[in-house]
């Protein structure tokens, strides 16, 4: 799957973090504040300098009342009753002059069917986690990959035998 960089990434929140089962986990026990920050991280982590804004859009919950860690190009939006965070997705799709530099991120089909109607790109959410490797998980792999060099290991045994001096 070719990644698609784009100017705008709207994401639904909620729908996103019940992808990812740590975070899963945490909104099932109702611990939203942490389930919110480890998704603007889990976005953070993965979407580049490249894209110009990323709005989250998260259902409106009263007693949050939190100011949550995020980037300069990151917005985090909360909508409020009667509204949903799809009401918000929806509106902004609809009113934004330049809908094919946007891509929607959420597995609601309702949305991505709107989206893509409005000329938006869409990614379901698994699809998202799955076009974006955690810059962190990419960083660990190269560091393992250093970490084991055959050829260094066996020119460190061979000089341990032999002596380096030799």
């Amino acid at each position: 799957m070719k990644k698609q960089m784009a100017g705008k990434y709207i994401i639904d929140g909620f729908n996103l973090g019940y992808k990812v089962p740590q975070i899963a986990a945490k909104l099932k026990q109702n611990n939203l504040s942490s389930a919110i920050q480890a998704i603007i991280l889990a976005v953070q982590t993965r979407l580049t300098e490249k894209v110009k804004q990323v709005i989250i859009v998260f259902d409106g919950q009263p007693f949050i009342q939190q100011q949550f860690n995020h980037s300069a190009h990151i917005k985090i939006l909360f909508s409020r009753a009667p509204q949903k965070a799809d009401d918000i997705i929806r509106e902004f799709i609809r009113k934004t002059a330049e809908v094919r530099q946007c891509v929607v991120v959420t597995s609601d089909h309702e949305i991505l069917n709107t989206a893509h109607d409005m000329g938006a790109r869409t990614l379901t959410s698994s699809d998202f986690l799955a076009t974006f490797p955690a810059r962190g998980n990419r960083k660990q792999s190269a560091a393992t990959e250093k970490k084991y060099n055959p050829q260094q290991i066996d020119m460190d045994y061979w000089l341990k035998i032999f002596g380096e001096n030799e």
